[in-house]
């Protein structure tokens, strides 16, 4: 009855050969929906967000700039604060606001806290219901995972799954963290990007160029 399209991006384009294949491969999920059900889209993502303004069931879209869907019930995230040791926002939902802290890190945490929300919401939950859970939350080993190293260095552990944009976001973290010793990254590197994969790549190792001082590669 609760559909909800986190992205459409590059993620899997070796499988599905092109953008617009994943697009419509996606959107089978909501067209899936009986007519009363719930279509939940990321309003950050400009292919999910071009969705939801088609969108004839009931829609709510979530996000942190979120524009031009007059239909639909807006959850959104503001005055976002990542710091080293937590993520912090305000959550507004149906015009209510609550303060939101998290134990995750990184920016883009805060679109995957906001789809949660989302659920929550059209499942009965109140806003304070929803930011005491979000409390709950703990982070997934190997999934941006800050380490201390050796001579006071920082490891940011990336090495179970990523997309780039979740790599951006890491990498972002790491740009404005203060640290006495060096930076590193523990990384498999993006998959299945198909033909994108090497432009992908050069573009985040140039964004890592000023920021980590080293990085890992592996495959398990």
């Amino acid at each position: 009855q609760i559909g909800v399209l986190t992205a459409v991006g590059t993620q899997h384009l070796a499988l599905f050969g092109s953008r617009e294949n994943i697009m419509l491969t996606k959107k089978e999920l909501i067209d899936s929906l009986p007519e009363d059900g719930t279509a939940i889209f990321n309003g950050d993502n400009e292919v999910c967000l071009k969705l939801a303004k088609k969108e004839k069931r009931k829609t709510v879209v979530y996000g942190t700039k979120i524009s031009g869907v007059p239909n639909a019930t807006r959850i959104t995230g503001s005055n976002i604060k990542v710091g080293r040791d937590s993520l912090n926002f305000t959550l507004n939902i149906d015009g209510k606001t609550a303060n939101v802290s998290s134990l995750l890190l990184g920016a883009h945490f805060v679109q995957n806290i906001l789809g949660a929300a989302a659920v929550g919401r059209a499942l009965g939950m109140s806003i304070s219901e929803i930011a005491r859970g979000v409390k709950k939350i703990h982070p997934i080993d190997r999934t941006m995972e800050p380490k201390k190293g050796p001579g006071g260095s920082l490891i940011i552990d990336d090495s179970w799954s990523t997309s780039a944009d979740s790599f951006r976001s890491a990498i972002d973290w790491l740009a404005q963290v203060p640290t006495k010793g060096r930076k590193f990254v523990i990384t498999p590197g993006i998959i299945e990007l198909g033909r994108e994969s090497r432009a992908v790549h050069k573009e985040l190792g140039e964004r890592m160029k000023n920021v980590v001082d080293g990085v890992l590669l592996t495959s398990t």
